[in-house]
């Protein structure tokens, strides 16, 4: 039977390991006559997997009534990644965030004045109802029954706003597994707010888009045994009405710049031997009114755009970060092996140099050296591999064998 498990290295799909590179997109939020196309490009850019939220609002708008036909077949959206060859990472929430209505939510639900995202017993009845009829779907397609889908995350963001409630996430797990869900599950929080957004039988993982040794430390600081995986790892981010940049950035310039930062975030994070999934790698659409408004300012909307700067824009092209990232991705699914199990070598980064972040790591007579400069001068790294010299802001990952890169 297939199997896929975790370890502090990382994924292993049938005992072998795999580094997930993976990309954000919404089937929702893509006309169905495009999603074939989308997911060829993000093929064609080097990732291995898609990942999706599923909006509860768009598959039951009516109480009682579920939709998935048209624009909400999930299943054959699913059926079109495996024929493409991606894995898949499903995000079902109940709440998703998404920047979408209603956090993902039914409008229905709101006039019943339930304690939302709560172990409240009558929230949890919807719940259970609704993942029900997602799972009866789900599940055929899992990983473990043949199909792409290997994780599957509870909820999302949960403590974010300091909620605290072990209850609510048991519920969650008990509700998937008895549904037939199999593969591992997994959180999405910030790296401060891990233990709130959690329970026993999740693994924990931190969304952010920059200082990747930090957080993943808060990462390993709370479970010494989970893979390092970032659900949301941002190329971009949304847009408001009002908003200076109807996309921003506007200028070209400045966009190449922020896929030059992103590109050497990604780095880091591959140095560390974490897997990744861009939040967006396709942002699509929100069509008709299901764009969502700031909780925290009611005069703030998204816009119809979902564009977010991502490397395949709103229109399908791929833009110039996709071309800086593809090589990348092929470089680090060249040397994936290594980046997961290579062992830190804190005493040799110690050595080399003033200015410069430095993970040393190494497996045999392999080294992996990742550098960043942080000054505004050029600086020279004496590495177990040789003196290398950095520009100003530069990053480098190096990968050598005998010494020799």
């Amino acid at each position: 039977m297939p199997s896929i498990t975790c370890d502090a290295q990382g994924f292993l799909l049938d005992h072998q390991r795999v580094y997930l590179l993976a990309g954000e997109m919404h089937y929702f939020r893509v006309p169905r006559c495009h999603w074939r196309d989308r997911l060829r490009s993000m093929r064609a850019c080097g990732l291995n997997t898609v990942s999706t939220y599923i909006a509860w609002n768009v598959h039951e708008f009516q109480e009682g009534v579920y939709d998935f036909a048209g624009q909400q077949d999930l299943p054959f959206f699913l059926q079109l990644c495996q024929e493409e060859g991606l894995y898949v990472v499903l995000r079902p929430g109940p709440y998703i965030c998404a920047e979408w209505h209603f956090g993902g939510f039914p409008v229905w639900l709101e006039p019943k004045q339930l304690p939302l995202r709560s172990s409240d017993p009558e929230f949890l009845r919807y719940v259970e109802r609704w993942f029900a009829q997602l799972n009866a779907r789900v599940a055929p397609w899992q990983y473990t029954h043949g199909g792409p889908v290997i994780l599957v995350q509870a909820e999302n963001e949960y403590a974010y706003r300091n909620r605290h409630d072990p209850a609510y996430w048991e519920a969650l797990v008990r509700m998937h597994r008895a549904q037939g869900i199999d593969v591992p599950l997994f959180s999405c929080e910030k790296p401060w707010a891990l233990r709130d957004g959690w329970a026993p039988g999740i693994i924990p993982c931190s969304d952010f888009g920059d200082n990747a040794k930090a957080n993943f430390a808060s990462v390993r600081a709370f479970d010494k045994d989970a893979p390092l995986y970032v659900p949301e790892f941002y190329p971009g981010w949304f847009t408001m009405w009002g908003d200076e940049n109807a996309i921003w950035p506007r200028s070209a310039a400045a966009y190449w710049q922020k896929g030059l930062a992103v590109a050497r975030e990604l780095l880091e994070i591959a140095a560390h031997g974490g897997s990744v999934s861009y939040y967006m790698m396709h942002g699509g659409t929100n069509f008709g009114f299901w764009a969502s408004k700031l909780t925290y300012n009611i005069t703030s909307f998204h816009t119809t755009s979902y564009d977010f700067q991502a490397p395949i824009a709103e229109d399908g092209r791929r833009t110039s970060k996709f071309y800086l990232l593809q090589p990348i991705h092929a470089f680090i699914q060249r040397h994936a092996a290594l980046l997961q199990t290579a062992s830190p070598a804190p005493e040799r980064a110690q050595l080399v140099g003033v200015g410069i972040r430095a993970l040393i790591r190494e497996l045999g007579e392999q080294t992996v050296v990742y550098l960043r400069n942080l000054d505004d001068v050029p600086r020279t790294a004496t590495t177990p591999v040789g003196e290398i010299t950095l520009a100003p802001g530069a990053t480098g990952l190096y990968i050598a064998e005998n010494g020799v890169i």
